[in-house]
């Protein structure tokens, strides 16, 4: 993959450090497909957690295979547990001593997209799967996802009152896929004026094809950063903003820098990075890598310069 755009050489060093801790520590979200564990073991160091999606189409035995053989492989692995795709509380239990026997410390409980019959759900959302967890397996971490653009069917105010009801029992929440850093930080900023205490970790594409991207986002509900992308497709505008888009592919760089940049208060309430890598693990691994060295070098850079 080519070199694209680089960290601004002029950001204050909190930035670059706060970014280079985010890169260190992100996860890797894959879809449990045919290969991705040959993919993730090729591409990515042991330290990297990796989690693992809950298809609709293969059900939680997917998950769970996935999840299991990285888990044996050396890395720190967090499966999806999606209510729509679990029949009930046996059935969960059966999964959840599977992934304790991996070793698996840590699982994400989301509602799930249903089957065409919905005939699976044996919970009702993502709150009750989330209760019922807690309950059979108390060691695990738990996490949840949140919405810095919103739901397409649920509205605000639900979705906030969720949060905070999931917030007692979750000690992570992941936003959901979103484009734009100011949304985010916004976002963020709200989850800590309604005493949500979990860790906010920032989802963001990682490399992938824009047009895939652009599906995808359509689906789930991504927003204005969306109509964002789409304009820039379509007008060819430059500018500083047009950097945001690689010819044919995203790129999460200036998205991540600006994610990094300290507010203007001093409460830094977003500490992490998700890659929703689409299963293009190399290529993002490889831009994660990229943007690690060249802050490296920045910070070589000012140290020499300093010593001067």
């Amino acid at each position: 993959m080519r070199r694209t755009t680089a960290p601004e050489s002029g950001l204050d060093r909190e930035t670059r450090r706060r970014l280079g801790a985010m890169l260190a520590e992100a996860r890797f979200e894959v879809l449990p497909l045919d290969g991705v564990v040959e993919e993730v073991t090729d591409r990515l160091p042991a330290e990297v957690t990796v989690t693992v999606t809950s298809s609709p189409a293969k059900g939680p035995e997917a998950t769970v295979e996935v999840a299991a053989e990285l888990s044996r492989r050396g890395h720190r692995v967090v499966p999806h547990l999606a209510a729509a795709h679990l029949a009930g509380e046996d059935q969960l239990a059966a999964v959840l001593e599977r992934l304790a026997a991996a070793g698996i410390e840590e699982v994400f409980v989301v509602g799930g997209d249903s089957d065409a019959d919905g005939a699976t759900a044996g919970f009702r959302d993502g709150e009750q799967l989330l209760e019922a967890v807690a309950r059979l397996a108390p060691q695990l971490r738990l996490g949840v996802g949140g919405y810095p653009e919103g739901h397409p069917v649920i509205p605000d105010e639900a979705l906030r009152d969720a949060l905070r009801r999931k917030s007692r029992r979750a000690e992570v929440v992941v936003s959901q896929m979103c484009l734009d850093a100011e949304t985010v930080r916004g976002w963020a900023a709200t989850m800590r004026e309604d005493g949500i205490s979990a860790r906010l970790v920032a989802g963001l594409p990682g490399v992938v094809g824009t047009s895939r991207l652009l599906r995808v986002g359509r689906r789930i509900g991504v927003g204005d950063s969306l109509r964002f992308l789409t304009s820039r497709l379509r007008g060819g505008q430059g500018g500083g903003l047009a950097r945001l888009v690689a010819p044919g592919r995203w790129d999460p760089a200036p998205t991540a820098t600006a994610l990094a940049a300290p507010p203007i208060d001093s409460e830094v309430p977003l500490d992490g990075l998700h890659f929703y890598t689409f299963n293009a693990v190399a290529e993002t691994e490889h831009r994660r890598r990229d943007l690690l060295a060249q802050l490296e070098e920045l910070e070589r850079l000012d140290d020499e310069g300093g010593a001067a």
